[in-house]
């Protein structure tokens, strides 16, 4: 059994450590005998409310390129912490109340969707994810900057693109990478 370990800061003592066991349900599975694309996936954690959620999102990319250039975001599962079981455990979630997610690789925020226009709610908002150089001007084409972006819906599990298409096209042109940019009140 895998363990989640979760860490507070409490004052000047020891940080408080939560042990949250993964029950067999969450385990990953990886396709070994698919030897076209490799698999990988990515955790982030978020609160709401005094809540903690975990957000794993499952990623593919070609064997014969690097992470990075070709991925493709397939599938999300989301996970809320139950802090009162013993062991604490992640319980599968469906939906967030109302609210959206907006994940990023140094801060993941939920949003409440009514107060933001276009926003939708139970649906995670994600961006492409770089590795290794992520801007290669200078050694080669730079990696697309929204390759691996979109809208994941939780209701009914598909996946949208994160803006129109004439507008991406822009994007592209332009090789700046994007960040998630939130008002004080959401």
């Amino acid at each position: 059994m895998k363990v989640s370990k979760f860490y507070t800061p409490k004052t000047t003592e020891m940080p408080y450590v939560k042990c949250i066991a993964d029950d067999p349900e969450q385990q990953e599975v990886y396709d070994m005998m698919n030897h076209i694309y490799s698999e990988v996936v990515h955790r982030y954690l978020a609160e709401l409310g005094g809540r903690l959620f975990m957000v794993r999102r499952w990623m593919r990319f070609p064997v014969n390129s690097r992470l990075g250039d070709l991925d493709e975001t397939f599938r999300f599962e989301a996970f809320e912490a139950d802090l009162s079981a013993t062991p604490c455990q992640w319980r599968k979630v469906r939906g967030f109340g109302g609210r959206a997610l907006f994940l990023g690789s140094e801060c993941t925020k939920f949003v409440r969707a009514s107060k933001c226009v276009g926003v939708q709610e139970d649906c995670i908002y994600f961006m492409h994810r770089t590795y290794d150089n992520p801007s290669r001007e200078y050694s080669g084409p730079c990696v697309d900057p929204l390759g691996d972006s979109g809208v994941y819906n939780m209701r009914n599990g598909g996946i949208t693109p994160l803006l129109p298409e004439a507008m991406m096209a822009k994007l592209r042109l332009k090789r700046q990478f994007l960040t998630w940019f939130f008002p004080a009140d959401v």
